[in-house]
């Protein structure tokens, strides 16, 4: 799977918090159905990795429970639900204390960028997952379902997730040509400006102002082939992470 993300970590922070004071009543009554256990059949599905015989284990992923986060382009999911508990205590519609297990896993994802033109992002990870620290950079970024929903794992730390606000991919929302002074909305108050381009400069160049809610947080001088990375500092409370948006 392969793409470009256009803003993520640091404002995908800021959509995150934004999301949390969306009151409960804006949100309509949903049912989502699962596959449903058969209590008279003994042999359920065993999760990947159980070493845990003589046990009658439920399993549910993307694949059979469509709460889950699931990409319908690439088939790409990793939240996996499943009980330890013993046949006769579901049969007996019973699940103890720790048996109900949920489990999500980070997808390793490469940059479309780092695909299509071999460039490599700040901050950004390498075919394993693991953080490339200096100015070289990585192709990949980390990816995965929580609750059901899409987040990113910052700098591949699965305990610490962000919200996307916008990713590149083939559709015509992902992508802007823009010309000299024209805005691009990109989401959640972010907006990208190009304030001047200089076509005659060899790499043709591009200034971009990058605002949030109309204020502007950076800008610089991009030019062609060159991938541009606004990074920030995002504190909560009195704990700072590096955060990084890419354009």
């Amino acid at each position: 799977m392969k793409r470009n993300i256009i803003i993520t970590c640091a404002l995908a922070g800021i959509l995150l918090l934004l999301l949390a004071v969306i009151p409960a009543s804006a949100v309509d009554k949903i049912e989502i159905r699962g596959e449903v256990v058969d209590l008279g059949n003994d042999s359920f599905n065993v999760p990947s990795g159980s070493t845990t015989s003589g046990f009658g284990t439920a399993n549910w992923t993307a694949y059979n429970f469509a709460a889950f986060w699931y990409d319908l382009d690439e088939g790409q999911q990793g939240e996996t639900l499943y009980t330890n508990e013993t046949v006769v205590n579901l049969k007996l519609r019973t699940i103890g204390e720790d048996n109900l297990v949920y489990n999500t896993t980070k997808q390793i994802i490469q940059y479309e960028v780092n695909d299509s033109k071999g460039l490599n992002v700040e901050k950004g990870l390498d075919v394993n997952g693991t953080k490339i620290t200096g100015a070289v950079g990585g192709g990949y970024y980390a990816k995965m379902g929580w609750l059901g929903a899409e987040y990113v794992a910052l700098d591949g730390n699965a305990k610490k997730l962000s919200k996307l606000i916008i990713e590149q991919e083939s559709g015509a929302s992902e992508k802007k040509t823009l010309t000299i002074g024209e805005t691009w909305d990109i989401g959640s108050g972010w907006t990208l400006e190009a304030q001047a381009i200089d076509a005659k400069a060899n790499p043709r160049q591009a200034w971009l102002i990058l605002k949030y809610n109309g204020v502007t947080v950076d800008d610089a001088v991009a030019s062609d082939d060159q991938v541009y990375t606004y990074v920030d500092d995002i504190c909560w409370r009195n704990r700072c992470a590096n955060l990084h948006n890419l354009h």
